[in-house]
């Protein structure tokens, strides 16, 4: 298969599009967080071991990632705020992971930069931490029993 020039172009500006969504958040993004970032976005509510069967990485990577991608990196200093975590009310010593509201945007962002529109034309429909908590809350109130997660 051979791409046209016009594809090739449009190809290169959609990179160099994603580069600067990339770049507003004032954070290093790398391919592995970036990874582990749509995986959460796509699967909300995933475990590290889900993570690790999804991206191949190896659970020390994985928690590497998450930590960066979360409210506070490894090193103590503000991370990127783009996940949270919550206990899996189903498993309790396992975590799971939501998108914040900081990382619907930026999730929007990358997928208007995609199909060449703004990030207000994407609806991100991936639940937070706190929406899962409060269904979970309802849920139990109403005597449902949850099932466990893949």
């Amino acid at each position: 298969m051979t791409i046209s020039s016009r594809d090739y172009r449009k190809a290169i500006h959609t990179i160099n599009s994603l580069n600067n969504v990339y770049k507003s958040l004032d954070y290093d993004i790398t391919l592995q967080m970036i990874d582990v970032l749509c995986w959460i976005a796509e699967k909300p509510g995933i475990t590290v071991k889900d993570l690790m069967d999804r991206t191949n990485l190896s659970q020390s990577s994985i928690s590497r990632n998450l930590t960066a991608l979360g409210k506070w990196d490894r090193h103590s200093k503000p991370g990127m705020d783009l996940i949270e975590d919550v206990e899996d009310p189903v498993e309790r010593r396992r975590r799971i992971y939501f998108l914040t509201k900081k990382g619907k945007r930026f999730i929007a962002r990358m997928v208007g930069a995609l199909y060449d529109v703004g990030a207000d034309a994407v609806r991100v429909d991936s639940p937070t931490a706190q929406d899962h908590v409060d269904n979970t809350f309802r849920a139990r109130m109403a005597g449902v029993n949850l099932p466990a997660q893949d």
